[in-house]
C-alpha cells in the first residue's frame, strides 16, 4: 500500500497566461494555497491530505485517511523565501501537488497548461536518501503520469545531500535532455503539476521553488526602448521636469513629475537577468553635478544640488499601465507602490546585482508594489510607464537641482 499527499492549490485564472507560473514558491506568483483568499503568493497556506492508494497508474481507488502538512518554515534552510516541502515515505509512496478540487481519480480541478509546452518545470531538491530510485513528474487527467528519475533532470548524486540542486524537466514529447515525453494536447488537462515518487520506506526528499516556465524568447540587444512623454497629452518630451508654480520649496512634500518614461517591447527572458533602475550620482563620468554626500543602499537618491552638491532632492518611482489614470497614481495614504530611487554606487558588490531595491522587471513581470515586492503580468501591448515623485521639502528657493540621467540597465548575470 502507498499514500498520496494532496497539496490543494487554488489557481488564478490570469496566471495561466504568465511566463512563469509558481506551483510552490514564497516569491513567485502563481497558485495560492488559501481556499478563501487567492492572494497570489503560493507558499502561505497549505491543505495537505493523505490518500491510501497503491502506486499504480491504472488504479483509481482512493481512501481519504487524514490531513498531513509537510511544510517546513525555516528561512535559513529554504532555497528561497522561508518555506519548503519535505516528504518522507512510509512505503511505496507518491506525493502529488494538485489544483484545488482535484481528487486525482477524476478530472475535477485540471488546468489547461498547454501554453507551457516547449518550456520547463524548474525546481530545487535536497535531503534525498535514495537518489537512484526517486522519480518526479506530472499527472495528466485521472491516471496518466509523465515521470522520470531525478538523474534524468540534472540531479548529481556526488554532491552533498544537504545541498540544494536545481532540476529541470522539459515539457516536450521527447525524453531527450530531460524531456517528460508529454504532448501539448495532454497538457490541456493537467491534474497534478508536480509529483514525487519515493519507492520505499523512510525515503525522504525536500523540494522548493517549483516553477512552470514558458519557452524562452531569444535575447537580443534591442530588448526594449525608452521614451519620455508628457503626462498631459502623452506627447514626446525631452526630459523629466517638475512645474514650479504649485511648489513651495521646503514645504511642499511629494510632487508628481510632469513627464513619465515609457518602456516599450519588454518581454520575459531566461533566469539570471533583470531590468534595473538607478542613478549614478557619484560617478564623474555619468553625473553632473557629482553628489558629494554619503550614499548607502538605503539612501533615497534623486536630484543633486547644482550649487550645493552635498544636498539631494529624494525621488521615488512606480510602474503603471497606460490604462491607469494619472490622477490616481499618487495617494499619500497608500505609498506602497512607490520605490525609492537608489544610486548604483552603493551596489558595487557582485552579490548586490539582484537586489530588489534597484530591480524593476524580471521573469516574474514588472514590480507594481515596492513594499510587498509584488510583480505583475505585462499588459498585452507590453508597455509600462514609470512615474516619478520628488520630495520638495528638501528644495531651497533660488537653488537648482538635477541629475544627468536615470539609468535603466538590462542586466544579465
Amino acid at each position: 500500500m502507498s499514500f498520496y499527499c494532496i497539496l490543494n492549490s487554488q489557481a488564478m485564472p490570469s496566471n495561466i497566461g504568465r511566463q512563469v507560473y509558481s506551483i510552490f514558491s514564497d516569491i513567485y506568483l502563481g497558485a495560492s494555497w488559501s481556499a478563501s483568499n487567492d492572494d497570489g503568493i503560493s507558499a502561505r497556506y497549505l491543505n495537505c491530505k493523505t490518500y491510501n492508494q497503491t502506486y499504480d497508474n491504472s488504479s483509481n481507488i482512493i481512501y481519504d485517511i487524514e490531513s498531513s502538512p509537510y511544510i517546513i518554515n525555516n528561512a535559513a534552510q529554504a532555497w528561497e523565501g522561508s518555506k519548503y516541502i519535505t516528504f518522507t515515505a512510509g512505503g511505496n509512496q507518491a506525493f502529488f501537488i494538485t489544483f484545488k478540487g482535484n481528487t486525482i481519480a477524476s478530472n475535477i480541478g485540471t488546468r489547461d497548461m498547454s501554453a507551457y509546452y516547449g518550456g520547463t518545470i524548474e525546481f530545487y531538491v535536497k535531503d534525498i536518501n535514495n537518489t537512484d530510485a526517486t522519480r518526479t513528474g506530472i499527472r495528466i487527467g485521472s491516471n496518466t503520469d509523465r515521470i522520470g528519475y531525478i538523474s534524468d533532470f540534472g540531479f548529481n548524486s556526488s554532491k552533498p545531500s544537504g545541498e540544494w540542486q536545481k532540476l529541470t524537466m522539459r515539457l516536450t514529447s521527447s525524453s531527450y535532455n530531460g524531456g517528460l515525453e508529454v504532448t501539448q494536447n495532454e497538457l490541456k488537462a493537467v491534474s497534478s503539476p508536480f509529483l514525487i515518487h519515493l519507492p520505499s520506506n523512510n525515503n525522504k526528499i525536500s523540494v522548493d521553488s517549483i516553477l512552470w516556465v514558458k519557452p524562452q524568447p531569444v535575447l537580443n540587444s534591442k530588448a526594449f526602448k525608452l521614451s519620455v512623454k508628457n503626462n498631459a497629452n502623452n506627447s514626446s518630451a525631452g526630459k523629466i521636469t517638475w512645474s514650479t508654480s504649485t511648489i513651495i520649496p521646503g514645504v511642499t512634500a511629494w510632487v508628481l513629475s510632469d513627464q513619465y518614461i515609457e518602456l516599450d517591447g519588454l518581454d520575459y527572458y531566461k533566469d539570471g537577468w533583470s531590468v534595473q533602475i538607478y542613478t549614478d550620482n557619484k560617478s564623474l563620468n555619468a553625473s553632473s553635478p557629482v553628489y558629494t554626500g554619503n550614499i548607502t543602499k538605503d539612501t533615497n537618491s534623486g536630484m543633486v544640488g547644482v550649487y550645493n552638491p552635498d544636498k539631494i532632492i529624494p525621488i521615488r518611482w512606480r510602474t503603471a499601465k497606460a490604462s491607469d489614470l494619472v490622477k490616481s497614481l499618487y495617494d499619500e495614504n497608500w505609498q506602497e507602490p512607490w520605490e525609492q530611487l537608489r544610486d548604483i554606487s552603493a551596489f558595487s558588490d557582485p552579490s548586490d546585482r539582484g537586489d530588489e531595491r534597484i530591480k524593476f522587471f524580471d521573469k516574474r513581470g514588472y514590480k507594481w508594489n515596492a513594499v510587498q515586492r509584488y510583480y505583475g503580468d505585462l499588459p498585452p501591448d507590453k508597455k509600462i510607464r514609470i512615474y516619478f515623485l520628488a520630495d520638495m521639502r528638501h528644495a531651497r528657493k533660488g537653488f537648482k537641482y538635477k541629475t544627468s540621467s536615470i539609468i535603466f540597465n538590462f542586466f544579465i548575470e
